[in-house]
């Protein structure tokens, strides 16, 4: 018994401390991204978000990584020769059970083709297991019209895998609330001989607390095709910048 309760401190501890660090970590990006703005007077404008969110289980495309998790995110967007570029950093921490942590950092460039179509491009950095990443060169398209139809493929060339996902939403204003409803269908492959499909259903509720900052409630259905499926409770703050 004494034994296990010094295993359980021990993982609570760790979970705290990757916690710890990861706000570290993304709280120093965004305070390059605010000093280069303030450096440059608006002449070369850097914009971003900063976040936090809880769920109640962590699924990434269709695959169960875990229960109760905190995700903490930053995202910079700019401009280099007339075209967009990004950058994104997420890292998802689990509470209270040691699944594993999450780490996803992604760049690339963005343009709008026709007025309508939005193409982005660009490399995605994963690791869903301690010690164990992967690299992903991806390809995103999505119009502007109704149902904001939109288009991503991700492939791995060190493991040649191919994933791909498509989507529609639509969003109204409820008196003071932004609700936007979402499916989506994807299939990744997880080796040269197997793959999973899942789809996904959910609706969220965004206010806006203040000028620049949001409070949003999600729910989504996830149903993948090698486990069962699962509803997935949300809630997180961002604030842009």
């Amino acid at each position: 018994m004494l034994e296990f309760y010094r295993i359980s401190v021990y993982n609570n501890c760790m979970n705290t401390t990757n916690i710890v660090k990861s706000i570290v970590a993304l709280a120093a990006v965004a305070a390059v991204a605010l000093s280069v703005n303030a450096a440059d007077n608006g002449s070369v404008p850097v914009t971003g978000s900063v976040g936090a969110k809880y769920a109640n289980q962590n699924y990434y495309r269709g695959g169960d990584l875990g229960d109760e998790t905190l995700s903490l995110s930053v995202g910079l967007d700019g401009k280099l020769g007339g075209v967009g570029v990004f950058g994104d950093v997420i890292s998802s921490q689990s509470i209270g059970t040691d699944f594993g942590d999450q780490y996803y950092i992604s760049a690339g460039v963005a343009s709008t083709l026709f007025e309508n179509v939005n193409v982005t491009g660009g490399y995605l950095h994963t690791e869903n297991e301690p010690g164990v990443s992967s690299g992903e060169l991806f390809v995103t398209s999505s119009l502007d019209v109704v149902l904001s139809p939109s288009v991503g493929v991700n492939y791995n060339p060190d493991d040649e895998l191919l994933s791909y996902i498509v989507g529609v939403s639509h969003s109204v204003e409820v008196a003071e609330l932004d609700v936007t409803g979402h499916a989506c269908y994807g299939d990744t492959e997880l080796t040269s001989t197997t793959d999973r499909a899942y789809y996904l259903l959910g609706v969220s509720a965004g206010y806006g607390l203040t000028d620049t900052t949001d409070l949003t409630v999600a729910v989504d259905y996830v149903d993948p095709d090698d486990t069962d499926n699962e509803t997935i409770f949300s809630v997180g703050i961002n604030v842009r910048f």
